[in-house]
């Protein structure tokens, strides 16, 4: 309104986060007045301006604070990530938050990532780490602050959590009432990012608080083709009640959802959610790792522990009943397989009587000198193995996006996938890949056959596979489109 003073505490709540002692500094002048606050560590422009023993510094340094602040922030937003795993885990999901994260920072903004305090699949807690109560574990870590660590720049914060498992459930509860602390601090986020759906218990509740606070949500659909195929469309009918209820409410609760392909909007209809609620943003990959030369002692290390021969097919992906690698081992009976190796590379710590039934299947079909399943490996020698390969295999019967299909695009290898979920986005048949129905061995041994066989082919997929990853999977480039939809709901707040 004309005339009435402007409310500086609000300009401060709307234009300062957490800042350290130097910036505070800085922005207010060097001097005997500010050396009050060399204390602080961390706090706000709000913590600044409220405090009584700052009261000697006059209002016009304050107010040329505030401004100079203001104008340092201007387009940069302070994004708080949620995912249920991050780094040292492993996954698509994992590395996507990683990558994308890191293009934020580089592009000045502020981000912050808050995870479960645990690692995905391979990394499990020891006994000590669980209280079991009945059928239900709790973890034991610190129950009061999150772990805290810095990686590559990004801001990462462990929450403990309660897992609770039971007999009619497909997939474990995980739930950490203290990451929401991260929701209830005094500068709020511009925006909050939920990475995946599987882990809808906790996200609900993240998704209410984000609604009481009025803070943009925004949430990437990862996993969620394996979610409605694996877990809910499985469960009882009662547990789908509970379930649907869920996300559909979480759903609700975001501004928008990111879909990886068009795949995903069909099921996202089916929880109540509108084609304008939706953007579709694939995952990127990051090239170096897989175009680059090849590792000639790293190479012949995993030569000689694996125990290669002249033509290697590769399968990456986490050991699990979803991805339909018993297929692939049936697969192998229809190939001349005299000098072939076939690796199956990733963690079957979660799930061990799926790895039974694979190993029991080698066996049946005397493959053992074949069939070689690795466990996990660090990427480094992922991909190394990407660069040896003649074939990439990803047999999988439900996939939302499928993060390795670009991996091995980076490296220029041919691949054989299955058309299922956004998979058909990605690979184009007989252009950058071939694809054949799920559960048919006999369709993928023949695809396997055929490029293994046809070098001119194997070579034609294998580059039109990299072109594609240069022009349309960069994360620079999905980092910019995801910034766009942030400004466009946070535009969208402005004007209501």
């Amino acid at each position: 309104m004309k005339g009435r003073k402007p409310d500086l505490n609000k300009l401060v709540a709307g234009c300062a986060g957490f800042i350290g002692s130097q910036l505070v500094e800085k922005l207010l002048g060097q001097g005997s007045r500010v050396s009050v606050i060399d204390n602080l560590t961390s706090g706000s422009f709000e913590n600044l301006l409220s405090d009584g023993r700052h009261s000697h510094i006059d209002m016009t340094l304050k107010t040329k604070a505030v401004i100079q602040y203001a104008q340092d922030r201007a387009g940069k937003l302070r994004i708080l990530a949620l995912t249920p795993f991050f780094l040292p885990s492993e996954g698509g999901g994992v590395r996507a938050v990683y990558y994308l994260s890191r293009e934020y920072a580089k592009l000045g903004h502020d981000v912050e990532i808050a995870t479960f305090n645990c690692a995905s699949y391979g990394t499990r807690e020891s006994d000590a780490d669980k209280i079991v109560l009945g059928f239900a574990h709790a973890s034991v870590r610190s129950a009061r602050f999150p772990a805290f660590g810095i990686i590559d720049g990004l801001r990462v914060y462990r929450f403990p959590y309660v897992s609770v498992s039971y007999p009619l459930s497909y997939q474990s509860i995980m739930f950490s009432p203290s990451m929401l602390s991260v929701l209830l601090r005094q500068a709020k986020p511009d925006v909050v990012h939920l990475h995946g759906i599987g882990w809808f218990y906790h996200y609900g509740v993240m998704a209410a608080v984000t609604k009481m606070r009025r803070i943009p949500l925004v949430i990437t659909t990862h996993g969620l083709q394996e979610f409605y195929d694996n877990t809910y469309v499985r469960s009882p009918y009662p547990i789908r009640i509970v379930l649907r209820s869920l996300v559909t409410f979480t759903f609700r609760s975001a501004a928008r959802i990111i879909a990886l392909t068009k795949a995903d909007i069909p099921v996202l209809s089916r929880f109540g959610v509108c084609e304008q609620q939706i953007s579709t943003i694939p995952n990127g990959v990051h090239q170096g790792t897989y175009a680059g030369e090849v590792n000639g002692n790293l190479l012949g290390a995993l030569r000689e522990k694996y125990k290669l021969r002249k033509r290697v097919v590769l399968s990456v992906s986490v050991v699990k009943p979803s991805k339909g690698l018993e297929y692939l081992i049936e697969a192998v009976s229809y190939v001349n397989h005299d000098d072939m190796t076939v690796l199956i590379v990733g963690d079957h710590v979660e799930f061990p009587n799926y790895v039974m039934k694979l190993r029991r299947h080698i066996r049946k079909l005397a493959l053992e000198d074949v069939v070689v399943l690795t466990g996990w490996l660090p990427d480094g020698e992922v991909a190394t193995l990407y660069k040896c390969a003649d074939v990439f295999v990803l047999p999988t019967l439900a996939e939302t996006f499928g993060l390795v299909l670009l991996e091995s695009m980076a490296a220029g290898k041919p691949i054989v996938a299955t058309s299922v979920g956004g998979i058909p986005e990605i690979v184009e048949n007989y252009r950058n890949g071939i694809l054949v129905p799920p559960r048919d061995p006999e369709a993928l041994g023949e695809a396997i056959r055929r490029l293994l066989d046809d070098r001119q082919l194997s070579e034609r997929i294998g580059r039109e596979g990299r072109r594609r990853v240069d022009w349309n999977y960069n994360w620079r480039a999905v980092a910019e489109r995801t910034l766009k939809v942030y400004e466009e709901i946070m535009n969208t707040k402005l004007r209501r």
